[in-house]
């Protein structure tokens, strides 16, 4: 499942016009900076801690940082994660169908 995110969250970096939600209380944990946590998203500042902003969705370059990389591979969790168990279940049918054959 992570090397699909990874894949994935490389992919939607090269697109570059997808974005997540973020909270604005987990905004505030994960930059662990106020001032700039304000100055970027300035909903949280005046807004409630549950309050959602739209965070770009980037990994890698100059201007990546700690929740945009956060939010590219938040994109691709849920898709990952059901692509990876119908990967996992086709390996075991396909191993059962071999073992039997033998």
């Amino acid at each position: 499942m992570r090397l699909i995110m990874i894949i994935t969250a490389v992919s939607v970096s090269a697109i570059g016009s997808y974005h997540a939600q973020y909270r604005c209380d987990e905004l505030l944990f994960t930059i662990n900076n106020d001032t700039r946590t304000y100055q970027d998203y300035p909903l949280c500042q005046t807004g409630l801690p549950t309050d959602v902003v739209a965070v770009k969705a980037m990994l890698g370059g100059p201007n990546t940082t700690i929740e945009t990389a956060g939010a590219a591979l938040r994109t691709g969790f849920g898709m990952s994660l059901w692509l990876a168990l119908a990967i996992h279940a086709i390996g075991v049918e396909v191993y059962v169908s071999i073992c039997i054959m033998s």
